[in-house]
């Protein structure tokens, strides 16, 4: 091509400098003197002048595996940092099962409890309606009864469809009375309590809170929940 080599501003043939090259410390091109600025092409210089290559090549193998080995604690470090941070969750979770102390099939107790209190009145109007037309008024449902029974124990042994009969009306009173006692008890044991509604509604709302943050449909589930979080918080180191 159009590019000349000099050697002492004299010009060389491509033989000439390959020879001359092999005896020289560094061979210049055009604009090499701009690296003199250059801070690692200085230590280069530097440690080349002092002859100081091996100690430099030993201190970058040894740099660049300090890097590794730090990089390597660093992300010890965080895993350890991710796990204490896991932990710390589940501890709070398992806590929190722990404070609630679910029962199984309390929900759907506390479901018909809420149900129950939360109609009182209309079931304490309507079970002691249901035992005073039964058993108290003067024409109840019981005395009319009671009087048939009556009528019929002068007939009931003539013929055997009029025995069969008294005693079928008889079983009736039976029930009757039965469901009576059953209704003014039910009365009598039912009664509205506001501060009782909030305390079901509040445990209520804790269980539904936790099974729909666990994605479990009841308190069953909520307690293998507890027991999965409990075996993994000890298991882990």
């Amino acid at each position: 091509g159009k590019s000349r080599a000099f050697v002492n501003d004299t010009p060389v043939n491509l033989d000439t400098l390959q020879k001359l090259s092999g005896h020289l410390i560094d061979l210049h091109q055009q604009w090499d003197n701009l690296d003199i600025h250059n801070e690692s092409y200085q230590m280069e210089m530097l440690d080349a002048f002092a002859g100081n290559e091996s100690l430099a090549k030993n201190y970058k193998t040894w740099f660049q595996n300090w890097k590794t080995e730090n990089k390597n604690l660093t992300d010890l470090i965080q895993k350890q940092s991710a796990s204490e941070r896991e932990n710390e969750f589940n501890q709070f979770l398992i806590d929190e099962l722990e404070k609630l102390d679910p029962v199984k099939g309390e929900q759907a107790t506390l479901e018909k409890d809420l149900d129950i209190a939360s109609n009182a009145q209309n079931i304490v109007e309507t079970f002691s309606q249901m035992y005073m037309n039964f058993e108290e008024k003067e024409n109840s449902v019981q005395s009319i009864i009671l009087s048939h029974l009556q009528s019929l124990t002068s007939v009931k042994n003539i013929s055997f469809d009029f025995g069969e009969l008294y005693d079928r009306l008889y079983s009736v009173l039976e029930e009757l009375k039965d469901i009576s006692r059953e209704a003014s008890k039910i009365a009598d044991n039912t009664e509205f309590n506001p501060e009782k509604i909030m305390e079901i509604k509040e445990r209520l709302n804790i269980l539904y809170k936790l099974q729909k943050k666990h994605g479990v449909l009841d308190e069953a589930g909520l307690l293998e929940v507890y027991k999965t979080f409990s075996y993994t918080h000890m298991t882990q180191p």
